[in-house]
């Protein structure tokens, strides 16, 4: 599996002159953008791509091939697979789409070349895929041009997709949030190399903090079920499984042959496996950079903080939603907030500071909430753009933060540039995952809180 991450030479069979061809791009990602091993082209038509000799054959190439991208029609992939095999290259990607996905042709290529992998040990991730982005090695065999789809520098993330579409768009949210990723991986029909295998290398990466994963159906369910129950007992798993309709299910048929399978059941295995389940992209992501930034709570109790009442209902209508009880602050605790206060002021939670509190009461009052022993976890709902509150209030409340390191704060601020601004502020130097609402940071804490509950009963069982 290394040398699909870490290769030190790379063949690229069905590299191309042509800019905008499949071939073309993938062989400028790997001369052009960092990768430090060894680029051979392979092409029949060509003497020289980007400055680099072109060879007829992977065979002809005279030193060792690490890693094989193949980029040419669907019916010439079985040849070349044997070609591969012949070479004792280690791992190949299959780019190349027309395979089971299209019908009974495809799948005849398809089960050609499963039969190569069989006899040769060679490990395939696709066909019909995108492959492989590590923003480390700069391995890079995405097609779209990093000009229309951005690459994230490297960072705590990793996504397993099996849709190259809702994967790549993962990948570029992650690099709007600048958050970054460890390693994007678009696996497709899984002839070989399935969800389970690449969710078990993830597990012992060290870069990778916290996985993604993404389905349409299950290449081996019960493995998946195995391994999961594994890896997520060192790091949290996030799983979006889409095609959970009648409708859905049909379409991830024809999308990648994929049988996705009775949500319910997806659902119980998830749970059983300790997957947090995810049911939108946004979610997935949100889910992911709370698991990331934020630390497991000791306890589902909740805080919520701010200085604006209406958004403190709606964080109080999902936490109900959602099963998260509010914490029911010390008397202790509401007495040495009042004393900072005017007696109109109501303490109490959730907690409305209205909007004439200043920066430096804000950062007295939090303190004195978080520190009352019942509180686990902080939905912090701050409108910055009242005038008493300076720009200063976000290392305010930062350092309140770093102060509870076993309490996990999120963010649920609603606004325009102004909230966008100090809350990318929050989040970049204090690693307080910020949202765009208050509904999508309890979310976010709800992932913690479970994931926190789930480890607890599995300590227990142990």
């Amino acid at each position: 599996m290394e040398s699909f991450f870490n290769p030190k030479s790379v063949a690229i069979i069905g590299a191309s002159a042509v800019p905008g061809k499949l071939g073309h791009e993938i062989t400028k990602n790997f001369v052009k953008y960092g990768f430090k091993g060894e680029v051979y082209p392979v092409n029949l038509k060509w003497d020289k791509i980007l400055g680099l000799k072109v060879w007829r054959s992977v065979l002809d190439i005279p030193n060792t091939v690490d890693l094989a991208v193949i980029a040419t029609p669907a019916k010439s992939v079985p040849k070349i697979m044997e070609e591969c095999a012949r070479k004792k290259v280690k791992a190949v990607i299959i780019i190349s789409g027309g395979f089971r996905e299209t019908g009974h042709k495809g799948a005849v290529l398809e089960e050609q070349i499963v039969r190569v992998v069989k006899k040769s040990g060679i490990r395939v991730i696709g066909p019909n895929c995108v492959g492989i982005y590590d923003a480390v090695t700069k391995v890079d065999t995405i097609f779209d041009p990093p000009s229309r789809l951005q690459r994230p520098s490297a960072g705590p993330i990793s996504i397993i997709a099996q849709s190259a579409a809702v994967g790549a768009g993962l990948l570029e949210w992650l690099d709007q949030e600048e958050i970054g990723v460890s390693k994007f991986i678009s696996y497709g029909n899984a002839c070989d190399v399935n969800e389970a295998d690449l969710l078990e290398y993830l597990g012992d990466d060290e870069s990778t903090k916290v996985v993604i994963l993404q389905i349409e159906g299950f290449s081996d369910g019960r493995k998946l079920i195995e391994v999961a129950k594994r890896v997520t007992l060192k790091k949290p798993v996030v799983g979006l499984k889409t095609g959970r309709t009648r409708t859905g299910g049909r379409v991830a048929r024809s999308h990648t042959a994929v049988l996705a399978g009775r949500d319910e059941i997806c659902d119980a295995a998830f749970k059983q496996s300790g997957i947090i389940r995810a049911h939108t992209c946004e979610e997935a992501l949100d889910f992911a950079k709370a698991l990331a930034y934020q630390p497991l709570p000791k306890g589902d109790k909740v805080l919520i903080f701010g200085n604006s009442g209406g958004t403190a209902v709606i964080a109080s209508d999902f936490c109900e939603d959602l099963g998260i009880p509010l914490a029911a602050l010390k008397k202790e605790s509401i007495n040495r907030i009042k004393e900072i206060f005017p007696p109109h002021t109501i303490i109490q939670n959730p907690m409305d500071l209205t909007g004439d509190v200043t920066s430096e009461n804000l950062g007295r009052a939090l303190e004195y909430s978080v520190s009352d022993a019942g509180v686990d976890c902080v939905v912090l709902l701050v409108q910055f753009q009242t005038p008493l509150l300076s720009e200063e209030v976000v290392d305010i409340i930062g350092e309140v933060s770093q102060r509870f390191p076993d309490k996990p704060f999120v963010f649920g601020g609603v606004g325009g540039d102004y909230t966008l601004k100090l809350a990318r502020m929050l989040e970049k130097k204090y690693r307080i995952p910020a949202y765009k609402c208050p509904e999508r940071a309890v979310k976010a804490l709800w992932a913690l809180i479970w994931r926190s509950k789930y480890l607890k009963g599995r300590e227990a069982q142990i």
